[in-house]
């Protein structure tokens, strides 16, 4: 008869509800051969194995934790075997020969950005020396062109007698036209030296000029410390000029477009300034004692320290807060507040002031 132990192991590791109550069951179907001794039986609460008591009888083979039907079964924690992941070995020292790719790119870049300078270093030595070039053959036509005129007004001067014609007379037409195409293209030292030879020629003078320099460009002409008495600037353009210390006594430069022009110490006594834009010019110091002002426009000048002692302001244009102008090249620019000498009343000058 085969021996009942391995049946009953077999039969609790399959899921025998009742490990006790299967053992009973053996013990009845093979009372002979299956002595009690063979089962350990434990007596509640003793603590000890009592084979002669059927109670309390105990599994003698030690419980785990439930196992799931169809889980293989995982060998004890003391078979199981860790493995050690292997350390990495030391990284070994890079040598000369495996820099050597960083080393050709960094070259490589090097010997494109270089050029890529040395380009743009050639394009911008080359824009300068053109722009130097440009400038110098400019300077050398506005030379020319004034060598030229001046030759040609001494030709009129000395042979055809311009000082002595009369106002019809073919010649003084020749100067006039040449006078006006030679300013237009002179800058603006130029255009104060062919100025001021006019004036030494006596060509220029009040009240009857033999050259009139009715609407001649005359914008940023330099006439600083020049000596310009009685001149007859009457209704040309000396916007931006520079006229500080200038003399201009008697001098007429009534409808002139004076704006921001300097005149700061010029001595303008008696000089005609009526209907004259002097706008944002600056008069600060300047002699206007007995000038005739009426019906300029003086927005934003500057007439601080300068003398007006019997000078006409006869609606006159001023402003005492901050307005917008539009300058030569036609911006709207904002321009302060006119300033007068202090104690200067410009209402009682009969100036119309924009408050």
């Amino acid at each position: 008869m085969p021996d009942p132990v391995p049946l009953f192991i077999v039969l609790v590791a399959h899921g025998a509800p009742n490990p006790q109550g299967t053992a009973h069951f053996l013990m009845a179907m093979w009372p002979n051969s299956l002595p009690a001794s063979r089962f350990g039986v434990l007596t509640p609460g003793a603590g000890q194995v009592d084979a002669s008591s059927p109670k309390g009888m105990w599994w003698f083979m030690p419980q785990g934790p439930r196992r799931r039907p169809g889980t293989p079964r995982r060998p004890p924690a003391s078979y199981r075997k860790i493995k050690a992941v292997p350390a990495r070995p030391p990284a070994a020292a890079k040598s000369a020969w495996d820099k050597a790719p960083v080393i050709i790119q960094i070259i490589g870049a090097l010997a494109i950005i270089v050029p890529l300078i040395a380009l743009y270093e050639s394009v911008h030595q080359f824009n300068v020396q053109q722009t130097t070039n440009t400038e110098q053959m400019l300077d050398q036509q506005r030379q020319a062109t004034l060598s030229g005129y001046l030759d040609d007004m001494s030709v009129l001067v000395l042979q055809y007698n311009l000082p002595k014609s009369k106002p019809h007379d073919p010649v003084r037409a020749i100067a006039v036209a040449r006078t006006l195409t030679a300013v237009r293209d002179l800058d603006g030292s130029r255009k104060g030296t062919l100025i001021r030879y006019l004036w030494e020629a006596g060509l220029v003078m009040t009240p009857h000029p033999i050259v009139d320099l009715n609407l001649a460009n005359l914008n940023g002409s330099i006439f600083n410390d020049a000596d310009l008495d009685g001149a007859a600037l009457t209704k040309l353009g000396l916007n931006n000029a520079q006229l500080r210390g200038t003399q201009l006594i008697h001098a007429n430069l009534s409808g002139s477009a004076l704006f921001g022009s300097d005149f700061a110490g010029a001595d303008l006594s008696r000089a005609d300034l009526s209907g004259s834009a002097p706008i944002a010019a600056d008069l600060a110091g300047a002699n206007l004692a007995g000038a005739d002002l009426a019906g300029a426009d003086l927005t934003g000048a500057n007439l601080t320290g300068a003398t007006l002692t019997g000078a006409h302001f006869k609606k006159a244009r001023c402003n005492s807060r901050r307005v917008y102008v539009k300058n030569v090249e036609g911006q709207r620019v904002i321009e302060g507040p006119t300033q007068f000498p202090r104690g200067f009343n410009s209402r009682a000058a009969g100036m119309i002031c924009y408050y």
